[in-house]
């Protein structure tokens, strides 16, 4: 009897310290798991940026449209050649910006008198304007002489954003030039 009370003891003291030291892990469920693009892990789960989706985040959305809320003018021709914008006055351009799709006026701003180039001029609708991915907008800046009939053309061009961005996007901040302007539209892709 006391060897088996004392083999008692002894699987009683024995599973104390078995159970005593072991102890339960918790794992990390997002111990194993890789998160593409900026991706982040929460739960074991990938929650994926703006424009990225898939189990971690590795497939890039094509957005639908990017949000205008601001277009910064940053260079252009801030004479007409050798001439003179305005033939009385000052020489440089009082220059506003039209926007359009089609035929259809999106936006013109108010003119900015006697604009110098390299400057920074901010245009900024009363509310954003949609920029479709796929269709094509003109922007043009122009020299206010007095009426819009009269205003002469200083520079301007075509924007399909899906000609000239592709997944992965760029930032919010879209930068665009060539060899008579530089401007950037400010704002959000959409999805």
């Amino acid at each position: 009897m006391k060897n088996f009370q004392f083999h008692l003891i002894l699987i009683s003291i024995g599973s104390i310290l078995l159970f005593s030291t072991c102890e339960l892990t918790n794992e990390d469920p997002c111990e194993f798991v890789s998160c593409l693009n900026g991706g982040s892990c929460n739960n074991g789960n990938c929650l994926c940026p703006t424009g990225y989706i898939g189990e971690n985040c590795q497939n890039a959305l094509l957005p639908s449209a990017f949000r205008v809320e601001a277009l910064y003018l940053t260079d252009f021709p801030d004479t007409d050649g050798p001439s003179c914008w305005d033939a009385s006055g000052g020489c440089y351009p009082e220059l506003y910006l039209v926007i359009k799709q089609g035929t259809t006026t999106l936006f013109t701003s108010t003119y900015y008198p006697e604009a110098m180039s390299p400057g920074n001029y901010s245009y900024q609708p009363n509310s954003p304007i949609n920029f479709d991915y796929s269709t094509l907008y003109t922007i043009q800046f122009y020299d206010y002489d007095g009426s819009i009939v009269n205003s002469e053309l200083v520079t301007g061009g075509y924007l399909r954003l899906s000609s000239i961005y592709s997944p992965p996007l760029p930032s919010n901040t879209l930068n665009l030039s060539n060899t008579s302007r530089s401007y950037q539209l400010s704002g959000e892709w959409l999805f």
